[in-house]
């Protein structure tokens, strides 16, 4: 039976910041946990998921199925472990997972159990080779770790226009593509409306009981359009298999299965009800605009580079202050090319400040049609073709934004670094377990 752990589990009182010691003592571990760290995220989440089977309504149990969650998990203990002396360059990727941890109803309670169970499962992996100093040195570790996560959390919903999942009406279906649908949700408690406006490039966590697994299960969604104040638009892709990285796969599912969610999300109909939480996530524009934005997707990877985009074009372009705008996707092709027309629409309307680029991968015999000026290329997506001007390389303030599978990503970063852009002007949203790898 699952123990309930307290709505007022905070940090255990014996916690204490890391001393000089401690410190060496994590960072002396990083090479083990380079060798086993999946070992032990994999015993870690088999003994938690047993213990705790609610659990599974917030854990992806595709990542579980596929592994990238624990290979995620790991990857972070290894970092934690590298970076522990200076936790610096780890500050935008708390950010990123604290965001996702609050829009999935991750609370404090539920950090004692993943710590019971991460320090339980580095013992069974490790041995005697895990000493009480070592420890005694990891115990402090998490905790530190686990009270900033609660902090941050608890700022994010505090900050939130509603503090959990609530019910959302889908009111529209709108069919982009064969495999793409776009679905406008208003919440059926009216007190919501008019929705806040949120940041674009900012996601959506819908929650959906899955029939087969007989228990819920989350994903995270970007919010397709600029704010509306009636209603929230997410764009999904109906996942039939596995992700191979070109753009023909959206990040909705790791696995080689077809798409739990997405499949469910796809076979509701209009007047169906599901469950979201309140918009989350720091994919965002900065503010004061900087002087070139360069948007780069792959697939349905274009929802929050899409947004954006639609609130840029609401700006004053005429204004100085308005960026110039470089817009590159990546589509199988002039079918699965999603949003082509309106992409196009906003090129007209923006002129000489936009600049259009398409590749298909697989591109067929009438590729070209509909695509504007000429701008379509065949093949994946290869910043290398393209002249420093289109890329901006010539402004070293230009923000990159990048979404798409993680192969499409880490290929992007790669590129973007060999071309001389610094890594703190890349920008990029994985909604798959773990961190794209800067080059």
């Amino acid at each position: 039976m699952a123990i309930e752990i307290p709505e007022t589990a905070v940090v255990p009182d014996d916690v204490a910041p890391l001393t000089a010691k401690q410190k060496v003592l994590v960072h002396a571990t990083e090479p083990i946990l380079r060798q086993h760290g999946v070992a032990i995220t994999t015993r870690m989440y088999q003994t938690m998921l047993v213990a705790h089977p609610e659990l599974k309504n917030i854990f992806s149990m595709s990542g579980q199925a596929s592994g990238e969650q624990q290979k995620a998990l790991a990857g972070s203990l290894v970092a934690y472990a590298a970076h522990i002396e200076d936790l610096a360059p780890l500050v935008g990727v708390v950010q990123r997972i604290a965001a996702k941890h609050a829009a999935l109803g991750v609370k404090p309670q539920h950090y004692p159990i993943v710590g019971e169970h991460l320090i339980g499962a580095i013992v069974h992996v490790l041995g005697e080779a895990f000493t009480p100093e070592l420890q005694d040195a990891w115990y402090h570790a998490y905790w530190n770790l686990a009270r900033l996560f609660i902090e941050l959390e608890s700022e994010i919903r505090a900050a939130a226009p509603w503090p959990d999942f609530t019910t959302f009406r889908i009111a529209n279906k709108v069919e982009e593509s064969p495999s793409i649908t776009s679905f406008y949700l208003q919440p059926t408690d009216k007190a919501l409306l008019p929705l806040r406006p949120y940041l674009p490039g900012q996601y959506l966590t819908v929650r959906v009981w899955v029939e087969a697994l007989q228990h819920f299960q989350c994903r995270h969604y970007t919010l397709s359009d600029a704010p509306d104040p009636a209603h929230y638009r997410i764009t999904v892709k109906r996942e039939d298999g596995d992700a191979n990285g070109d753009g023909d796969a959206s990040p909705d599912t790791p696995s080689s299965s077809p798409g739990m969610v997405s499949n469910t999300l796809h076979s509701l109909p209009v007047a169906a009800d599901i469950q979201a939480s309140f918009p989350a996530g720091t994919f965002i524009i900065p503010d004061p605009l900087p002087g070139h934005v360069i948007f780069l997707s792959a697939g349905v990877g274009i929802t929050p580079n899409l947004a954006m985009l639609n609130s840029l074009v609401d700006l004053d372009l005429d204004s100085p202050k308005a960026p110039k705008i470089t817009w590159i996707q990546g589509a199988r092709n002039r079918v699965e090319h999603v949003f082509a027309r309106h992409v196009r629409e906003i090129g007209q309307k923006c002129g000489e400040k936009f600049h259009e680029v398409v590749f298909y991968s697989q591109p067929g015999p009438s590729a070209g049609m509909g695509v504007m000026g000429g701008k379509h290329r065949s093949g994946r997506v290869d910043l290398k073709a393209l002249d420093r001007e289109t890329l901006a390389l010539h402004d070293p303030e230009a923000l990159y934004y990048i979404c798409g599978p993680p192969g499409f990503m880490s290929a992007m970063v790669q590129s973007l670094v060999e071309l001389g852009v610094a890594n703190g002007n890349i920008r990029f949203e994985a909604f798959a377990p773990g961190e794209i790898e800067m080059a």
